[in-house]
């Protein structure tokens, strides 16, 4: 996908394709070159309750947005009842030297509901569909039998 103006041309800014409308995509120093997305769309299903209840509740699908600060970061706040309280969840996904990680954080209580993650070798090719990232554990939730799965959105 990209950002076009009025007469056809393609949206550049700072020298890179706006590729979607809130930013322009900048790269991850972990991507191959041209592989870093402006979204991830990730899909979290079977978190079950753990030390929490209300867990369920972060099942879904999600489109995360590259952050303006972090090139290797995407999130989105989501609001759900959990571990007792209505409060905000950011779903992330980043990327490290070694690792692909997915969390959903919990706010209010300061703790992970729940943790997936992937080793990788870096550079990666970030132009990924369908990538299943394995639960971590050790979270509010019980993620052991649930599965996240990552495409890139370009």
């Amino acid at each position: 996908m990209a950002l076009y103006l009025w007469n056809g041309d393609l949206l550049a800014i700072n020298g890179k394709l706006a590729t979607h409308e809130n930013c322009c995509c900048e790269e991850c120093v972990y991507c191959t070159e041209g592989t870093t997305p402006p979204i991830i769309q990730v899909v979290i299903d079977g978190v079950t309750n753990g030390r929490c209840e209300g867990c369920a509740g972060i099942n879904g699908t999600y489109s995360l947005t590259q952050d303006e600060g972090d090139s290797c970061f995407w999130s989105r706040d989501i609001e759900i009842d959990i571990c007792g309280i209505v409060q905000t969840v950011t779903i992330t996904a980043w990327l490290t030297n070694n690792s692909l990680l997915v969390e959903a954080y919990m706010h209010f209580t300061d703790d992970c509901a729940a943790l997936f993650s992937l080793d990788i070798e870096t550079p990666f090719n970030c132009n990924f569909s369908g990538l299943d990232i394995p639960p971590s554990g050790a979270c509010d939730c019980d993620e052991g039998e649930a599965t996240c799965t990552v495409t890139a959105v370009f």
